[in-house]
């Protein structure tokens, strides 16, 4: 008798095995996630950050440009203040992961503590993506909360519509994401800041902001960002200088530095990183954390 593989229709001897639902990459992220936490309470915020940042992770710097390379970026958080001897309370509210469960964001507070003789809220912002098997941070950002406690309430995952498996880097979508972050200042060029906000941003969106809350929703974003650049027009420029995106086309980062529109290429500005989604890997790209 002839063994049962053999015996198999040839379409199903060479299969793939079952992939991996969206909800076990998300379980999988949240667990490497908490491993980050436990360190950070115990430690400091830097021994943590040491065990997930992957070796070409990128942090922004301001007030022009970036800090590349998982040991830069830890000298660079070393070297804030106290930060070295900081413990750090590590609280994620949300999570999301890509199509095809290789890459994934995260966003939440941090509560650095100094040897328990003074605290402060911060928020941080993450994008990962799984390497060897294991989930590790690609961009990394924080901001100091100005006051307020803030809600540490876990919100609802943004998981894929669809689900594929990984394959090799797609060109095509990493050309258009980038041209979506180009896109996104003309169009703010045309119609103005807020408007263009509005219009690129997902129904779920998030921007750090100062205050305890992150705001939430691309018209409230886009109210936000235009309190000093009003005008029809917007006198702001930027574009993608780097980015990142998943195998499956639906989830990716772009990087970048905002100036005032014809300032010199090297003139002060601001660095910034955007997290996009789109459904499905089709269709227009939305911002969806800032």
């Amino acid at each position: 008798m002839r063994p049962l593989l053999l015996a198999l229709p040839l379409a199903f001897a060479g299969a793939r095995p079952p992939m991996a639902p969206p909800t076990a990459a998300l379980a999988a992220l949240r667990t490497a996630d908490s491993t980050i936490a436990q360190i950070a309470d115990q430690r400091s915020l830097g021994d943590a950050l040491a065990t997930a940042l992957a070796s070409d992770a990128r942090m922004p710097a301001r007030p022009n440009g970036w800090v590349v390379g998982r040991d830069s970026v830890l000298a660079r958080i070393r070297a804030i203040g106290e930060m070295a001897r900081a413990s750090a309370g590590w609280h994620t509210i949300r999570y999301g992961v890509s199509a095809d469960g290789q890459h994934g964001f995260s966003f939440g507070f941090l509560h650095v503590t100094n040897r328990g003789t003074r605290s402060q809220w911060q928020k941080y912002m993450a994008y990962w993506a799984i390497d060897a098997g294991q989930w590790h941070m690609l961009a990394f950002k924080r901001a100091p909360v100005d006051s307020g406690t803030p809600d540490l309430t876990l919100r609802a995952p943004s998981l894929p519509t669809t689900q594929v498996a990984p394959r090799a880097s797609d060109a095509t979508s990493l050309a258009s994401l980038k041209a979506a972050e180009f896109g996104f200042s003309d169009r703010a060029a045309e119609v103005g800041l807020r408007a263009a906000f509005a219009e690129k941003g997902s129904a779920d969106a998030v921007n750090m902001g100062r205050g305890p809350a992150y705001t939430t929703g691309a018209e409230a974003i886009a109210a936000l960002v235009s309190v000093n650049d009003p005008g029809p027009k917007s006198t702001l420029v930027w574009g993608a200088d780097h980015a990142i995106v998943a195998s499956s086309g639906d989830l990716g980062i772009t990087f970048g530095i905002i100036r005032e529109r014809g300032a010199a290429p090297d003139a002060p500005g601001f660095p910034f990183f955007t997290i996009w989604r789109r459904p499905g890997g089709k269709g227009e790209w939305k911002y969806v954390a800032e």
